[in-house]
């Protein structure tokens, strides 16, 4: 028995909805045609039916028919636009794709929309609105807190604080180059290689803070310290600034002087120092004076001649040094003579005003005289020179100097006053 149906009747009708498109029109083609589809697919071939007959045809998974129909018609829409969700119209009519009923209406609490697969365009956060933070902040839809504070920020190891700030703001040049040493800017702002003091004097000698912070001329330990023997401090360079003479204290010339700081001799030796003075066989002292002093008489007659040494006593006739016969000098009578000295002394350097010298001399008188007086001129002619008293052969002067050159003072001649030993 051949049962014909409209290709185009709802036998997909009673399919189920979520059924596999493919499956669909194929269990729609095996419940609707019957067992005389199936008959009639095998008698393709026979006398009147289509060479096509049995072959696929349509897009509905369909078979041609002994006629030339195709078992399920294709709809002229099959495969377009549908709808708002991308979807395209299928074999039975319906949108592959069917956008729920509020697509696109507002939903949640982050402004979000109904999407074509029912859900929310933006989620809302579980927990959205309550309290966080210790800023006072609530949950936004992404799920932050309104008001985050202590998060890290900026460079310098900072925290957000609750208005937002960074608690250690990063300098706009941090890193930068900075100073004369080859710093870079701090969190600080500070440089990190240049100290404050950089360039500042320091020490007592000449020096300046360099990079290292030290200073770049050293000061000796024992600066300004005495040192040598002739008043020198320590310099910066550590030497002395006044040299002691590598002989300096050693015994000089002929009159007990030791070296001085300026290589000269601390008591100077007379020209004629040593040689022969007087007439009493004296010789020239260290200070300028003879070792004999010659009587103003000696060689005057007293009255009488002498013979040997000592056989004139009650004469009173003293013989002359070195002598044992001769006239001598007529002592009994001669109680004091003067002796010529001509001893020169300098006072002060210039401009050492006030400056007072005193000097001790010994003057040689004969036996049983002393020295009673002397007389002291003032050649220098600036300041003044006195005698002030005598002891034994010794003599006590002084200079002083006036105003801004010094001066020299001059022994000229002493009186030695006594009388003869006896018998002499």
């Amino acid at each position: 028995m051949e049962t014909t149906r409209d290709a185009g009747s709802d036998a997909t009708a009673d399919a189920p909805d979520d059924a596999p498109e493919d499956a669909s029109v194929d269990a729609m083609i095996d419940a609707e045609a019957g067992p005389d589809a199936a008959a009639d697919g095998a008698s393709c071939g026979t006398s009147g039916c289509t060479a096509s007959c049995g072959m696929p045809c349509g897009s509905c998974h369909g078979v041609t028919q002994c006629d030339g129909s195709c078992s399920v018609a294709t709809p002229s829409t099959f495969g377009q636009e549908c709808g708002s969700c991308g979807g395209t119209l299928q074999c039975d009519g319906t949108c592959s794709k069917p956008a729920p009923e509020d697509l696109g209406a507002p939903c949640g609490s982050c402004g979000g929309t109904t999407q074509c697969d029912g859900t929310c365009s933006k989620t809302t956060p579980t927990g959205y609105g309550s309290a966080c933070g210790s800023c006072g902040g609530t949950i936004q839809c992404d799920g932050s807190c309104s008001k985050a504070g202590g998060a890290p920020c900026g460079s310098c190891g900072g925290t957000v604080q609750c208005d937002g700030s960074c608690s250690k703001p990063t300098p706009p040049n941090l890193g930068a180059s900075c100073g004369s040493c080859g710093g870079t800017i701090q969190c600080d702002g500070s440089c990190s290689m240049t100290p404050a003091t950089y360039g500042y004097s320091c020490g007592s000698c000449g020096g300046a803070i360099d990079c290292s912070g030290a200073c770049s001329v050293a000061t000796p330990r024992n600066y300004g310290a005495s040192c040598g023997s002739c008043g020198g401090k320590t310099k910066c360079d550590g030497t002395c600034s006044v040299s002691t003479p590598s002989n300096y204290g050693a015994s000089c010339g002929s009159c007990g002087g030791t070296v001085k700081c300026d290589g000269s001799c601390s008591v100077a030796t007379p020209g004629n120092y040593g040689q022969a003075c007087g007439s009493c066989g004296g010789t020239w002292q260290c200070n300028g004076a003879c070792s004999v002093g010659t009587p103003t008489n000696f060689g005057q007659n007293c009255g009488g001649t002498c013979g040997n040494m000592g056989s004139c006593g009650v004469v009173g006739c003293t013989f002359l040094p070195n002598t044992s016969t001769g006239v001598g000098v007529c002592e009994a009578r001669v109680t004091s003579y003067s002796v010529g000295v001509g001893i020169n002394n300098g006072c002060g350097p210039a401009c050492f005003n006030g400056t007072t010298c005193d000097w001790s001399s010994s003057v040689g008188c004969n036996p049983g005289y002393s020295v009673s007086s002397c007389s002291v001129s003032n050649p220098g002619g600036k300041g003044t020179c006195s005698y002030d008293s005598a002891s034994g052969d010794s003599v006590f002067w002084h200079g002083k100097v006036s105003g801004c050159d010094g001066t020299h003072c001059s022994l000229d001649s002493c009186q030695c006053s006594g009388a003869p030993p006896p018998g002499g």
